[in-house]
């Protein structure tokens, strides 16, 4: 999935700095894979902002009013759902975040994460990468949900009900499709 972004501009050292502190933060194996900042005209009441999509987790990364940094990153598998609005004046991004449920944290439910204020281009990019390692854990946990599924349901053959159940269950957390369900459905009936 990656990006040939175009560097930075090498006459704003500050982007410079904080790309370079961005890319001390990150794990071995991590690749920079898209990066939006705010114009100054657009952060007029604080410090700009720089988002990031790494191979591993959105970033973002903020300068302190007289110095250092905060980070704040996550994780792909806690993503729920990216949004982005696009102006005249710029972009602006809104990730919904839920803690991954075999992590076991006892955060809130959701998680709304705004910026505002963007660059256009570079946020687009950004929110592509969000969309796609989005999808791709969907994914993931919907054929784990299967995998699991299947592995129940051999163990209780003699219970179609229960069966049927979880089928339905899964439906409902929209974790499989109304064909996949009708599938299940024939088998357990079939099976009877």
């Amino acid at each position: 999935m990656p990006i040939t972004q175009p560097p930075p501009p090498k006459s704003d050292p500050r982007l410079q700095d904080a790309l370079n502190q961005l890319r001390s933060l990150m794990m071995k194996g991590e690749n920079l894979e898209a990066w939006a900042t705010q114009p100054r005209i657009n952060a007029l009441t604080h410090r700009r902002f720089l988002i990031a999509a790494t191979s591993v987790r959105f970033i973002a990364l903020y300068r302190g009013l007289f110095s250092g940094y905060e980070m704040r990153d996550l994780p792909w598998q806690d993503l729920r759902e990216v949004r982005i609005r696009m102006s005249s004046s710029g972009a602006d991004l809104t990730l919904i975040a839920s803690p991954h449920r075999s992590r076991g944290l006892k955060w809130p439910r959701y998680s709304y994460l705004r910026f505002l204020g963007f660059l256009k281009d570079e946020t687009r990019e950004v929110y592509r990468l969000c969309q796609a390692y989005e999808q791709a854990w969907r994914e993931k946990l919907r054929i784990r949900e299967l995998e699991e599924m299947r592995a129940q349901s051999g163990s209780k053959a003699s219970d179609p009900v229960t069966r049927l159940l979880q089928a339905k269950q899964l439906l409902d957390a929209k974790l499989i499709s109304d064909a996949e369900y009708e599938a299940i459905k024939a088998r357990v009936v079939g099976d009877v």
